[in-house]
């Protein structure tokens, strides 16, 4: 909605752009910023695709960058009147702790599976590739849920005091999503809300899904038949993968061919 709002037409895109590039040239001469080849030169707002993780990796990492210039174009569309539009809503949502906390996980998170996600789009897949990948990738994500949470909260706490939007105390009880106040029967703190029901539930979701494409079976059959790919003159055959298969496949090979 973001994106939608701050690039429905040619005048709302050049704004942002215009915004985003003056203050750039601010933060370029009070030093903020440095200068270089190839330096800040990403200025649109990506579309994020609905399946491609890289797209909404990039979309959020332009959010974070031209922030200021995003709140500014909306703030611009919500006081024309002769436009009415959802962007005040966008502003104050924007503006929260959960928004900056999320968006900052996201970040994280994408960025650990980028690469992946990058390598299994290609038309020429290398699986071998692809399964170390998957292997580093779950690692990674396991290091960052049991190591990462309080580096998290620092970082969105610290983004949130740059851009003076408010900063929950992390010991307040907040009544659990869904569930009635009355009582104060269930009721977390915010820390909870934000390590367990945020944090922990987004990586273990992830990686259950990780888990359900990529099972131990499933990668063994995919780095079994990378055996057989004829590229290069048959580079990665391995005997050993195409012994294997057959033990997989027990019921396809009889004992004659097995014991070739």
């Amino acid at each position: 909605m973001i994106v939608n709002s701050t690039s429905a037409s040619c005048k709302r895109k050049d704004l942002l752009l215009d915004n985003h590039r003056t203050q750039l040239l601010g933060r370029l001469e009070s030093g903020e910023i440095s200068s270089g080849r190839g330096q800040h030169q990403e200025t649109s707002l990506a579309r994020p695709g609905d399946t491609r993780w890289g797209s909404h990796y990039k979309t959020l990492l332009r959010i974070e960058t031209m922030w200021d210039s995003i709140i500014e174009v909306l703030s611009v569309i919500h006081d024309d009147q002769r436009n009415p539009s959802r962007a005040g809503g966008l502003v104050h949502t924007m503006e929260s702790f959960s928004f900056v906390f999320i968006m900052k996980m996201m970040l994280q998170i994408l960025r650990i599976t980028s690469d992946l996600s990058s390598l299994l789009q290609k038309k020429d897949q290398n699986i071998v590739e692809a399964m170390s990948l998957v292997i580093d990738v779950k690692a990674r994500l396991a290091n960052l849920r049991s190591e990462g949470y309080e580096p998290l909260l620092d970082e969105a706490k610290e983004f949130c005091c740059e851009n003076d939007i408010p900063i929950p105390n992390m010991e307040d009880n907040v009544p659990r999503f869904g569930r009635s106040r009355k009582g104060g029967r269930n009721n977390i703190t915010q820390d909870h809300y934000f390590r367990v029901d945020t944090f922990y539930a987004t990586i273990d979701a992830i990686t259950t899904e990780f888990d359900h494409r990529f099972n131990e079976v499933s990668s063994e059959l995919l780095t079994c038949f990378a055996c057989l790919d004829p590229r290069e003159s048959f580079s990665k055959f391995d005997v050993n993968k195409l012994a294997r298969l057959t033990e997989i496949y027990l019921d396809d090979f009889s004992f004659d061919d097995r014991k070739k």
